[in-house]
């Protein structure tokens, strides 16, 4: 079995023969590591097994970086000499560990698994230097190398994504781990005597880089349009959202970015095509998506629809085992007609999100079920599908038992246009572009302006107590105007619910709500009267909210 190390170099594991010993599960170094590994692997959202976590006694054997942290195949092994490197007076710093875990297990989720030419783990092999200190490292070799040192590259890019995803922020600690790790093994001085195309590790120079570039586009750039395309997809701007997802796609692919994207254009075509869904409620799967179209560029639902499995055929080579793009490849067999494909992947989807901890997923699988059921004629077996969804807390479940009974129109997908408020205010803020040019911060070109389409950004602002972000076409229509609270907000919407009200508070201020969409972490209310989305976390209690208007509007 191959394995891949921080720093970087594959070997064969024969049951730790490297001499290295493990600390026991019950010591509580191993318990706070733990700890970070199994959040990172909740925000990968992926239903695969993942790698077992193992934890090695002290300084790695033969002081070889290599054994700092790896993956090799079924485990990651993580040095205790890490830890304490991550460790002050205070105790260890959750932050510094998810940069290694965070990494390794960013070599599990994207495969990176290669052939084993080396022989050490971490170190320059002596068979690579001549007698005088030159290479001697054939073609085949330096290529291999070439091949590991874009791998990490990735991985530390991929990993920081997760640690982020995973709310840490490993940004400062990666670059002075890196450092510290650097210079503890000379890594630099070893790779002296090879070309700098065979070195097996990048340079401390290109992982700040990296770290440092992620951190920007993270927190400046990429996380924001995530954000906005889940807040887009809530309130029924789905060729917006799905922008926004195709956005980060060319920046950063991966399972979770491309089944959005293809989630928010399975929800166009139905928009645009609503009889396709035969008025059932389809339940299209984002990993917690318009009115707007490209100007002169008609598209139908079968163009939408090619756009959505053309995205997630690439998430499913990526994880073929990842529940809600094998669920919305179902729905789009589904809504092709190709029932026999679509009973296949519901009946798929809905095994592996059994033992995934989504009970979400597993409902939404159940939906489909249902619906594949009664489409073929099988109404006992789409009752028992869509009550068993029901239990799971499926409202989609129940509007379509209602369909099958005969009663229409549950299964329209387009939000009703809101109802705009004027007594709902954030910090003395309507949901209008705002006015203060001191606000804006900064413009994401989604999509460029070419003979067919628009141009298409996303604004941001913010102020002392709020944030908003617009969609602006051509740089002067605003399509949708989205201002939310910053965490720690003290005022309070016009009924007077607050962050940490509770969910029966906000149901009895606001009555229910047009959609709730559960996730992982908790609900999204969306009200159209009025134009409000709140979200409530796993404990019940309001945790934000945001004031939305996707009316058109001429800018200023």
């Amino acid at each position: 079995m191959t394995s891949i190390s921080l720093f970087l170099v594959p070997t064969i594991l024969a049951a730790l023969a490297s001499g290295q010993t493990l600390l026991p599960q019950t010591s509580p170094k191993y318990k706070e590591t733990k700890k970070v590994y199994d959040r990172l692997i909740r925000a990968s959202g992926s239903a695969k097994t993942p790698p077992k976590l193992l934890m090695t006694a002290g300084m790695p054997q033969g002081r070889d970086p290599g054994l700092l942290a790896r993956y090799n195949g079924d485990s990651v092994e993580f040095s205790e000499h890490v830890y304490d490197k991550c460790s002050t007076a205070k105790g260890p710093d959750d932050n510094c560990l998810s940069v290694l875990l965070g990494h390794e297990l960013a070599h599990f989720y994207e495969g990176h698994l290669w052939k084993q030419d080396l022989k050490a783990v971490g170190a320059i092999p002596d068979s690579w230097l001549t007698a005088n200190g030159q290479t001697a490292a054939t073609p085949a070799q330096i290529q291999d190398a070439a091949e590991r040192n874009a791998t990490e590259s990735q991985a530390d890019y991929a990993g920081g994504m997760l640690a982020f995803q995973a709310g840490f922020d490993p940004t400062a600690h990666a670059v002075t781990l890196l450092k510290a790790i650097y210079a503890e093994f000379e890594i630099a001085d070893k790779e002296k005597a090879l070309p700098a195309d065979a070195h097996p590790y990048p340079e401390l120079a290109k992982r700040i880089a990296i770290a440092e570039n992620t951190a920007r586009q993270l927190h400046d750039e990429l996380y924001p349009v995530f954000e906005t395309g889940i807040q887009l997809f809530l309130t029924g701007e789905y060729e917006s959202s799905a922008q926004c997802f195709d956005f980060i796609g060319r920046t950063f692919t991966s399972r979770e970015i491309l089944n959005n994207a293809a989630a928010a254009y399975i929800m166009q075509a139905l928009t645009e095509e609503p009889k396709l869904a035969g008025g059932y409620s389809y339940p299209v799967q984002i990993d917690f998506d318009t009115r707007l179209g490209p100007q002169g560029l008609s598209r139908g639902g079968a163009d939408w629809l090619d756009e959505a499995e053309t995205r997630l055929e690439n998430a499913m080579r990526i994880d073929p085992a990842y529940p809600p793009a094998v669920l919305n490849m179902g729905i789009v067999k589904s809504l092709r007609k190709a029932d026999a494909e679509a009973s296949v992947l519901a009946g798929r989807a809905y095994a592996l999100a059994m033992p995934s901890g989504h009970p979400e997923w597993l409902a939404q699988a159940a939906v489909l079920r249902g619906i594949v059921a009664v489409r073929s004629g099988d109404k006992e077996g789409a009752l028992a599908a869509f009550q068993e969804a029901a239990k799971l807390g499926s409202h989609t479940a129940l509007l379509d038992q209602k369909v099958m009974a005969g009663e229409p129109g549950a299964g329209d997908s387009k939000v009703p246009p809101a109802k705009l408020s004027a007594t709902e205010q954030i910090s003395h803020l309507s949901a209008t572009p705002p006015q203060k040019a001191d606000s804006f911060t900064r413009s994401i070109a989604l999509r460029k302006r070419t003979a067919l389409e628009t141009s298409l950004e996303l604004r941001l602002y913010s102020g002392e107590s709020w944030s908003a972000r617009s969609i602006v076409e051509n740089g002067a229509k605003y399509w949708a105007i989205l201002l939310s609270t910053p965490a720690g907000y003290k005022g309070a919407t016009a009924k007077n619910i607050r962050l940490g009200s509770s969910q029966d508070d906000l149901t009895q201020a606001y009555s229910s709500p047009f959609r709730v969409y559960p996730t992982r972490q908790g609900d999204y209310y969306l009200y159209t009267d009025p134009n409000l989305l709140v979200f409530v976390n796993a404990e019940g209690k309001v945790a934000g909210w945001t004031l939305y208007n996707v009316a058109g509007m001429p800018g200023n």
